[in-house]
């Protein structure tokens, strides 16, 4: 994991303004550790992810299978925050109303956009 969150910090240019994770479920008894030490080792100051019983990675998805997917943002005049999530069940109904509420102060900025904040040049 270590030489994956250093591989995709070179490919960004060193600065990263959020991290995608998803993990298999298998991560779960470490998750903690494998946080700290993506967020450490990515220079991610904001981390967000879930886990589960496949992957999701870039232009595939795998089911049922081990392992994590990271993907590290550069993203200038970006102002990014997570808001945890509660865990929701299959049987939950999801709705964009919902998902704003959940999110609290803020979501009604709408979940999954990147708000992008211009600052006047001096």
């Amino acid at each position: 994991m270590i030489e994956t969150a250093r591989a995709a910090l070179e490919e960004v240019g060193g600065k990263v303004t959020c991290a995608v994770l998803f993990a298999s479920e298998d991560y779960g008894p470490m998750m903690g550790d494998f946080l700290e030490l993506v967020q450490l080792h990515a220079h991610a100051p904001v981390l967000v992810g879930c886990s589960g019983a496949g992957l999701i990675g870039t232009g595939r998805e795998a089911e049922r299978a081990s392992g994590f997917s990271l993907l590290l943002l550069n993203l200038p005049n970006t102002s990014v925050r997570a808001v945890p999530l509660p865990v929701l069940r299959e049987e939950s109904e999801v709705t964009a109303a919902s998902m704003r509420e959940l999110a609290g102060p803020g979501g009604e900025h709408g979940l999954g956009h990147l708000r992008r904040e211009r600052h006047p040049c001096p």
